[in-house]
């Protein structure tokens, strides 16, 4: 509750918002960009200086009707209840890229609907553009069955800059 996280010192009162380990944190890592995406509520992205991105589902901390934490006009705290990485950091072992070739900068593409999964347009520190789409719902109960890894990828050819 958020009252009881004041009361341990967890978050400052007033806090709009804190991300512990949102990002690599490897490397004096830092957050570059970080954006709400207007047509789904509570999504947000979050860019690194290494071109890791990230996009974080939410939803309001759930507080039983009638209880004692249920206090009128009191914040909120939200919860994140799911992540997707659609970029990795430009230097993990697993997915190396060049350090030219990372994200440097985003935003959302909007769709005029919230029943399609969300698309952001990154510029790529080579002067490139990519859209990238966030995994459907679906994707994680196909991904029992078929083997994949994120990032979700559609390249478009003949778009650079």
């Amino acid at each position: 509750m958020y009252l009881e996280s004041v009361d341990q010192e967890e978050v400052p009162w007033g806090a709009a918002l804190k991300l512990d380990r949102a990002i690599e944190t490897e490397k004096n890592v830092y957050i570059r960009q970080l954006r709400f995406y207007r047509e789904q509520r509570g999504t947000l992205g979050v860019l690194s200086g290494a071109g890791q991105f990230q996009v974080y589902h939410t939803n309001r901390e759930y507080v039983e009707p009638g209880s004692v934490n249920d206090i009128r006009g009191s914040p909120e705290l939200l919860e994140v209840k799911k992540t997707d990485d659609l970029e990795y950091p430009y230097f993990d072992q697993d997915h190396k890229r060049r350090v030219e070739d990372r994200i440097i900068s985003f935003d959302w593409l909007n769709l005029g609907t919230s029943e399609l999964p969300g698309r952001i347009i990154g510029l790529r520190g080579n002067g490139s553009f990519e859209i990238l789409q966030i995994p459907a719902p679906t994707a994680s109960q196909l991904s029992n069955l078929i083997p994949w890894k994120p990032p979700h990828r559609r390249k478009f050819p003949g778009v650079t800059t």
